[in-house]
């Protein structure tokens, strides 16, 4: 799964599903990240920490 899909997914629908979490996790150590990326992955970040966005469970 793209990070882009994951972005779109999670921003729209407001959660991350497992699948999406397992992506992520492997694309966080394994991507270089654009300016425009780490700006996503911070609000991403901040919308979790808040409950703005939830995780689903598997």
């Amino acid at each position: 799964m793209s990070l882009q899909v994951i972005f779109e997914t999670a921003f729209t629908h407001k959660v991350v599903t497992p699948a999406m979490e397992d992506s992520l996790n492997k694309l966080l150590w394994s991507h270089q990240f654009s300016w425009q990326e780490m700006k996503a992955l911070e609000i991403l970040t901040e919308q979790l920490e808040s409950g703005e966005i939830k995780v689903l469970a598997a």
